[in-house]
Formats: structure tokens, C-alpha cells, sequence
């Protein structure tokens, strides 16, 4: 705001000074009524000029006012320029971080915005894991169809991880290579896609992700969607096995009574206490905790956040120095807390043959 500052001339009748001060002096009246005159165009000019810096100052004032205003609430900022290989970042996921804690691997989980804007770049190959009616019916644009049990070895039991050959075809003709982005989805709140990502992290695939919510919050969210099939340049897939992705019986046995160890069960808490049966036992591995795959989402299908999932677990013994095996009924539900470990950043291994192997061994142990 203007300053305004009105000097005093020298004609100019001083506070407490009397009238008699005029009288006293002949002539005086005439030169200060004269002096008057002047003073009073002068305050003129004065009060002119001040008002014109008031109003200039308001004006400066309510501008300054108004730009604050709009960067504080306006509209926002363009958005940053999106870059083909940018690698997802955890801040544009409201699971992936959370006051004081975040996810040790958040690029495993990725948001549907942060998809949206990449559904289109050819170093990304989207991997839809749901049933081959349901991706007909309408899919991701760009996006391929990999059911789990195309994955499974042909003639073992449910849920066992197909060969490196099997599992090189499979990918590889859809376009898949060791290069590609590949980002797995399911309905939402399911096994399906932590299944395929754990399937391709186990054979050296070091660049896929899930899709938090699936497509079921893609479709709320009123994003685009497909039936076409798209067409798909066949690529190489070269598998390498990594053994501490993947618990074999004798990993089990060899974790029993292992300070170093923890095993999770993901399987519903009847199943773990028994009173629920799908083997020739029932029950759980000795020394199991019961940590349930479907507590491990939000109502909406995301994942919980990084300190939920911390809690749930550490409450259960299941810290960071542990070897974590996780296991189910036939390794589906415990790829669903393979993934949820990972993103914590634990050493996680998914024991595929699960109960149906140990439930089945009458040799084996079992607690209930």
C-alpha cells in the first residue's frame, strides 16, 4: 500500500496557535487567505495523488491476493511429462505409503493412473490373469490373457509351477520378454495375478507388477475398455529358476523348529485350526502361523497399506530377519502373501504343492 505523507508550507497555521496571531499582524489576514487558497490546491493535488496510489496499492494488494489464491487452490500445475520406461513410483499409489512407513519394493504394485497413461507403450505388456470368458467380455486395451492354469506343470497336481520350456512359450507368444514391463491383473481381491507375478519372479523375470485393485476398480474408475484381441509380436522368454523364490518339501522340513524361519498360512482360519478339511488331514505345518490372504486387502480389492500389512505380520512373529515360506491348500492363496511380504521387503519363498502335499503325507507332521 501507498504511502501517503502531507508536509506542512510554510503558510500553513499551526495547531494551537490563535487566531490572534492573524490580527495581530496587519496584512497578514489577506496573505494567509491567499496562502490558503494555494494550500488548498496543493492538498488537492496531495489528496489526488494519494488516492490514486490507494487505489493502485488495493489493486497490487488483490492481485497478489488472487495468484496466492490460485496456487494455493486453483487449478493444478501440468502435469509432468510421462516417460516410456519411467519406472512406477510409489507416491502415485495411496497403498504404497502411508505417515512413516512405506514399502520396501513399492514398484510391485502399480495404480491404474499411473497405468492409464502407459496402456499404449510398447515396452509394456499387460497380462490380464482372469478367465477366458471374462477377458473376452472385456478387457485392458493391449492387454493379453495368461489364466494361472496355463501355467500349471501338465499332469501334477493343482497349482504346480510349469516347466521353464512351458513357461517360455506361454509368455513368449504373447510378447513377453526378459526386457518387457509386464504388468499382471485380476478381477481385484484375488490370487490370480500375485500368482503369475510370483511364477515369473521365480523363473528371473525382474520387471513385473501387479495392478492394485485389478480390473474391477479400472471399471469403476470408467477407464477404457476392450474386446478386441490385439496383435502381438511373439518374443523370447529365457527363464532362469531362482530356488529362493520357490519351497520344495525339503525346504519346509528343513525350516521346521528354525529360529531363522517363519511359515505363513494363508488359508482361511478353519482350515488352519483343522475344522475345515481338503486333505486326508487336516491342520496346519507345525509351527505355521495363520495369517488369512484375503486380510491383506482393503474393501475396495487395493492392497492395505505398507504399515497395515506390517502389522498384521510382526504381530505374528513374521519380521524382517525371518526367512518367510508361505503356503495354502495348492499355492494360490499364498501367492497372494508371497507378494504381500515382497513389498515388505522379506525374503519370501511360495511353497506350490502346499497342503495338498503335506495334508496328504501321512509321514509329515502336523498341529492343530
Amino acid at each position: 500500500m501507498s504511502r501517503v505523507v502531507i508536509a506542512r508550507t510554510p503558510g500553513e497555521l499551526k495547531l494551537g496557535e490563535s487566531s490572534a496571531w492573524l490580527l495581530e499582524r496587519p496584512g497578514r489576514m489577506s496573505n494567509y487567505s491567499s496562502n490558503l487558497e494555494r494550500e488548498s490546491k496543493y492538498m488537492e493535488k496531495v489528496l489526488s495523488r494519494a488516492s490514486r496510489g490507494l487505489i493502485s496499492g488495493a489493486l497490487l494488494t488483490l492481485a497478489a491476493i488472487l495468484i496466492y489464491s490460485t496456487g494455493c487452490a486453483g487449478p493444478s500445475a501440468p502435469a509432468p511429462e510421462v516417460k516410456a520406461n519411467e519406472k512406477p513410483s510409489s507416491q502415485t499409489s495411496p497403498s504404497a505409503s502411508s505417515p512413516g512407513r512405506a514399502f520396501a519394493n513399492p514398484d510391485l504394485l502399480v495404480e491404474s493412473d499411473w497405468l492409464a497413461q502407459r496402456v499404449s507403450d510398447s515396452s509394456i505388456r499387460v497380462v490380464d490373469a482372469r478367465k477366458a470368458e471374462d477377458y473376452r467380455a472385456g478387457h485392458i486395451p493391449g492387454a493379453v490373457n495368461v489364466t494361472i492354469d496355463s501355467a500349471f506343470l501338465p499332469g501334477a497336481s493343482q497349482g504346480i509351477v510349469g516347466s521353464p520350456e512351458q513357461i517360455a512359450k506361454l509368455f513368449g507368444d504373447r510378447g513377453v520378454s526378459n526386457d518387457s514391463r509386464v504388468i499382471v491383473y485380476d478381477a481385484g481381491k484375488s490370487y490370480n495375478a500375485p500368482y503369475l507375478l510370483w511364477v515369473l519372479e521365480y523363473y528371473g523375470h525382474k520387471q513385473v507388477s501387479v495392478l492394485n485393485g485389478g480390473f474391477s476398480k479400472w471399471q469403476k474408475e470408467t477407464r477404457p475398455v476392450s474386446t478386441a484381441d490385439p496383435a502381438v509380436n511373439p518374443a523370447t522368454l529365457a527363464p532362469k529358476a531362482d530356488p529362493s523364490k520357490r519351497a520344495t518339501l525339503a525346504d519346509v522340513k528343513s525350516a521346521l523348529g528354525n529360529a531363522k524361519y517363519a511359515i505363513v498360512d494363508s488359508r482361511s482360519p478353519e482350515e488352519f485350526r483343522g475344522d475345515q478339511v481338503n486333505a486326508k488331514r487336516g491342520g496346519h505345518i507345525p509351527g505355521a502361523v495363520n495369517i488369512d490372504w484375503v486380510t491383506l486387502f482393503n474393501p475396495d480389492g487395493t492392497f492395505k497399506s505398507a504399515a497395515d500389512l506390517a502389522k498384521l505380520h510382526e504381530e505374528k512373529g513374521v519380521t524382517k530377519d525371518k526367512l518367510v515360506i508361505a503356503n495354502c491348500q495348492v499355492g494360490f492363496r499364498s501367492a497372494a502373501g508371497y507378494l504381500a511380504l515382497r513389498l515388505l521387503g522379506n525374503s519370501a519363498a511360495n511353497y506350490d504343492a502346499s497342503w495338498n502335499e503335506w495334508g496328504n503325507d501321512a509321514s509329515l507332521p502336523v498341529e492343530k
